[in-house]
């Protein structure tokens, strides 16, 4: 049965992802920033990343949509990529290969234990997708639905809807607060 990611506590992975350096650490600035599928990420190369003024970006092309877009990123996102010893970002040095998504999959439960064993309970599953969707819910509760299905590249916004799990209750609930009713 292929269950549904459920989206990883955004504030909590920041802190992970910020406490140490590693190609995984780096692999979150990278998902949560820019809330690229994990093949988008694991693609991305130093030229990707470039500056503009006192902003940094990173470009790419989804495989998925193969929609050209360029999304800003972090000082600290851009530093750490300049830092990589290879013009393929996510090298995997030991086999001489680009990391996979099985990598991110084990690292995710490997250091997100909690958030794992939560999500199994509520019969869902965490994933490199997880990552996604805490960005997408993010970019929408600050910005709302239109620029949500910008972000992440959604042809309508149905389909953001489903893939955040928006159910009417909820939006209901988040009208009641901004109309103060």
């Amino acid at each position: 049965m292929n269950k549904k990611s459920l989206a990883i506590n955004f504030e909590r992975a920041k802190i992970f992802a910020d406490s140490r350096i590693s190609a995984f650490t780096l692999y979150i600035h990278i998902a949560l920033e820019t809330g690229l599928r994990v093949g988008d990420i694991l693609k991305l190369k130093k030229i990707d990343f470039f500056k503009e003024n006192e902003s940094c970006y990173v470009k790419f092309i989804a495989q998925k949509t193969r929609k050209k877009a360029i999304r800003p990123i972090s000082i600290k996102t851009y530093n750490l990529v300049q830092l990589c010893s290879h013009t393929d970002v996510f090298r995997n040095d030991k086999y001489s290969c680009t990391y996979s998504k099985t990598w991110v999959n084990r690292n995710l439960r490997k250091h997100f234990k909690i958030d794992y064993e939560r999500a199994k309970n509520k019969g869902y599953n965490l994933s490199s997708h997880s990552f996604r969707k805490a960005s997408g819910l993010l970019v929408y509760e600050n910005n709302g639905l239109d620029v949500a299905r910008d972000f992440l590249q959604h042809s309508s916004y149905d389909t953001t809807k489903a893939y955040l799990e928006l159910e009417e209750a909820e939006l209901n609930e988040r009208l009641i607060k901004t109309f103060n009713f």
